[in-house]
């Protein structure tokens, strides 16, 4: 079951990221950021502990630390941001 959900989560991550046509502009409060950061934290720890092939952890891993790297840098957006809308 684990692997069914991990395996899931990762196809439509990875599906996500390179298949949107459009940027997508994301506003959460601090908390709601933390909690995603936390889940794709918790999400990653479950691949390595998992005992999937090292051939299709890796990249899993890699893809969420990209979505991960993606979500920081738009927070980093957000908080640098000085523009009222």
């Amino acid at each position: 079951m684990k692997k069914a959900f991990v395996g899931l989560f990762a196809f439509m991550v990875m599906g996500f990221t390179t298949t949107a046509p459009k940027t997508l502009y994301v506003q959460l409060t601090q908390t709601e950021w933390s909690h995603t950061i936390d889940v794709l934290e918790y999400t990653k720890n479950a691949i390595r502990q998992s005992d999937l092939p090292i051939k299709t952890a890796l990249p899993l891993i890699d893809s969420l630390t990209s979505v991960e790297n993606t979500f920081l840098s738009q927070l980093q957006k957000q908080l640098t941001d000085t523009t009222k809308k």
